[in-house]
């Protein structure tokens, strides 16, 4: 595999898993105000960020993401090592054309935001987009048989430990960084989706499960991680979640809708991915959780 990451298989499996997540946008304004010099830690400015996962955590779709502009707004210099669809393995291990993502990971690295695992849903043999597309053609309704497979692949100790064995390599690697990893949000707001739940395919996406599972899924990794961080229970390593955020406003899914193409999985992502609006939220509400710790 493409990738000479320093972590060894071996010396990564006595870790375990892998999501990370910072929160910072207000960043000077919401910690520096008023002569007040603390930080959440690891986001003094002058700091160097690093942001590992998938899809969530590159961006995709817009110019930007939750990490950089925390990193921004809190002075740091950001590099953004997710990419779209990437599992726990080629984060940990790259793949044929990429890199290992821990490789963005040095000395001086100050703060890691994490957000990961949600690709796992669907297994060795098939990956979470063609997971979906079948519920095309079989029931993936609350309690059916798929529906079940994929909560206990994201709600369970094996996930648990891929967590704790992502964040040890990420500690390894990044001796002197405070690690955060975050939850998923729900990728779309339920209340505002079904306001416009009969427009183009909304109605057959809600109709066949697909927007019950993938909603649900968000809360299952969610689970698995915050154990994970509960288990390893370093100074350094802290789980920040920010999944009550609608994602998408009334607003949002209309105008996508409008297109016609709007919640359905292809070409590798979903097209209602987040917003540059929802970034920013994103950033907004994780920084006021650190805030409200005390971080």
């Amino acid at each position: 595999m493409a990738g000479n990451s320093e972590v060894s298989r071996e010396r990564l499996k006595r870790y375990g898993f892998p999501l990370v997540v910072v929160a910072a946008i207000g960043a000077v304004a919401a910690f520096g105000a008023d002569g007040d010099s603390t930080y959440p830690k690891g986001f003094e400015p002058g700091g160097n960020l690093v942001v590992i996962g998938d899809s969530i955590a590159s961006g995709v779709g817009t110019d930007t993401s939750f990490g950089k502009i925390i990193g921004r707004n809190f002075g740091m210099a950001v590099e953004n090592a997710a990419w779209s669809g990437a599992d726990f393995e080629q984060i940990l291990y790259g793949d044929e054309t990429r890199a290992s993502q821990l490789d963005a990971l040095r000395d001086t690295t100050s703060a890691v935001i994490v957000t990961a695992g949600g690709n796992e849903a669907g297994g060795d043999e098939a990956d979470i987009r063609e997971l979906f597309e079948t519920c095309e053609e079989t029931d993936c309704s609350k309690g059916s048989p798929l529906y079940e497979q994929v909560r206990a692949q994201l709600d369970s100790e094996n996930m648990v430990d891929k967590y704790e064995e992502l964040l040890g390599a990420i500690a390894q690697q990044a001796p002197h960084a405070e690690i955060y990893l975050t939850g998923y949000y729900p990728p779309v707001n339920k209340g505002a989706l079904g306001t416009v739940a009969c427009l183009f395919t909304a109605c057959e996406f809600m109709e066949d499960g697909r927007l019950d599972l993938l909603v649900d899924s968000t809360s299952w990794a969610n689970r698995s991680a915050a154990t994970a961080v509960e288990r390893i229970d370093s100074d350094r390593i802290h789980y920040a979640e920010a999944s009550n955020i609608g994602l998408l406003s009334d607003a949002d899914i209309l105008s996508r809708l409008a297109g016609g193409g709007a919640l359905v999985f292809e070409h590798g992502e979903w097209i209602l991915h987040l917003t540059e609006e929802g970034h920013q939220r994103i950033a907004n509400e994780l920084v006021a959780d650190l805030a409200n710790r005390g971080k």
